[in-house]
């Protein structure tokens, strides 16, 4: 994020300039689009400690890839936020949500329609772990 400067920048601006750095694509304009699911390392060890942060280093694309970082990066700046988190499908997302956020005597609120699986795996979880729930 580009601090203070994002704030006062238009939409147009941020989608328009979202990841430009020409010096960290080799002089692309536009950030390119990697189309990998894996990234190499230089070493066995470093591997390893890389697969332990998965979601914050370059090494599968499950956990994080440059062009998702690209696109989270204009998403926080978009809503003036310090951070955004991308998926790769909506249930991840749902899933991401549904797993982290609820706590006891929480409330969630699902407004129909909402997607059939989404609302199963929502049940399912919160039986599992003493949500409430309105039917």
């Amino acid at each position: 994020m580009r601090g203070a400067d994002a704030v006062t920048m238009s939409d147009a601006e941020i989608c328009t300039t979202a990841g430009m750095d020409p010096s960290t694509h080799h002089g692309a304009v536009a950030p390119p689009i990697y189309q990998t699911s894996l990234f190499a390392q230089p070493s066995m060890a470093a591997f390893a400690e890389h697969q332990a942060c998965e979601h914050e280093d370059f090494v599968y694309s499950r956990g994080a890839s440059p062009t998702v970082a690209v696109l989270a990066g204009a998403l926080a700046e978009l809503e003036r936020g310090e951070a955004a988190q991308c998926f790769g499908s909506g249930m991840g997302a749902i899933s991401a949500v549904w797993t982290t956020l609820p706590r006891v005597d929480d409330h969630v609120l699902l407004l129909n329609p909402v997607y059939g699986a989404a609302f199963e795996t929502f049940e399912d979880f919160s039986i599992r772990h003493t949500l409430p729930t309105v039917g």
